[in-house]
């Protein structure tokens, strides 16, 4: 009993002992570290009056004359940790000047690409904007070209249907004026009879010209046989008058009778105009007709008409 208290006696001291060696170990250490803040104070102090002092003899140099010392400059990197300890760093002039000469350059570099990407952009929108403008423009001419051209079309189909109707009309003209002419060579050509009543026929001839010779019935009508103008209206030796009609396709007629001429020099005749009555012991009656100034038989075209 008795070892056992002497030996809770014994850690009870070791243990004051232990705790008066820490105590005394942290008022060291809080001793340790007021020191240091205590000369980080000092230095910093120094410093500052190291840097007045030099400011004040640089002002006197310069005031006097004399030549810029030379500067350093030293760059303190401080905490307010307690564990914290004082960093200097030195800093050369020159390279610091070469810093900010390279920032500068740096920034003036990206100032003047973003303004030359600025150009370029405003060149672009601009150009856009002209090409936009010039398509627009384009698709206007292009409606009214578009426009134009149906207007073209329409009037296209419109003279088309003007020409076929023309053509048409042309056509019909043509055929008209064909079937007109040959109403007008048929009405020209003499094949008519040459007398409106009844007659007997000989064929003789007179100085070597074929002629028709006619006994026609009295009160009938020597007649013009086919349409003509009358260019002749002569005295006859052996017929006492003769009467010529040219029918303006080189036939002409030659009607020969005693009787009384009923037309005179310059009359259109039509086919069945009387040229001549046949009167009392003038029933005789000679037909002629020459092609083209030379005489052919009356028979030829009097047969055609049957």
């Amino acid at each position: 009993m008795a070892k056992k208290q002497k030996k809770n006696k014994k850690e009870q001291k070791t243990e004051k002992l232990s705790g008066t060696k820490a105590a005394v170990e942290t008022v060291i250490e809080s001793e340790t570290k007021v020191a240091e803040v205590a000369e980080t104070e000092v230095k910093q102090e120094e410093i500052e009056d190291k840097a007045v002092t030099e400011k004040a003899e640089e002002s006197a140099n310069v005031s006097e004359g004399k030549p810029k010392p030379k500067v350093n400059h030293f760059v303190f990197v401080t905490t307010d940790d307690e564990d914290a300890e004082v960093n200097r760093y030195q800093v050369r002039p020159w390279l610091l000047w070469l810093v900010i000469i390279v920032l500068i350059l740096l920034i003036g570099s990206m100032l003047g690409y973003i303004s030359h990407e600025e150009k370029i952009w405003r060149a672009v929108d601009a150009r856009s904007d002209e090409q936009v403008a010039t398509i627009k423009s384009l698709e206007e001419s292009n409606a009214i070209l578009e426009q134009e051209k149906l207007a073209l079309e329409t009037e296209i189909v419109g003279l088309n249907e003007t020409v076929q109707i023309l053509s048409e009309t042309v056509s019909q003209k043509t055929q008209s004026e064909k079937e007109l002419r040959e109403q007008i060579e048929k009405q020209s050509l003499p094949t008519e009879f040459p007398l409106n009543g009844s007659a007997t026929m000989d064929e003789k001839t007179i100085d070597d010209a074929p002629i028709c010779v006619f006994d026609a019935s009295i009160g009938s009508a020597v007649v013009a046989t086919a349409s003509g103008k009358v260019t002749a209206v002569k005295d006859d030796a052996e017929y006492v008058h003769s009467i010529w009609v040219d029918h303006g396709n080189g036939y002409i007629t030659i009607y020969r009778n005693a009787g009384e001429p009923r037309v005179q020099v310059g009359d259109s005749v039509v086919c069945g105009t009387a040229l001549y009555i046949i009167e009392e012991r003038k029933e005789e009656m000679g037909y002629q007709m020459m092609l083209d100034n030379q005489y052919i038989n009356p028979m030829d075209l009097l047969s055609i008409n049957g």
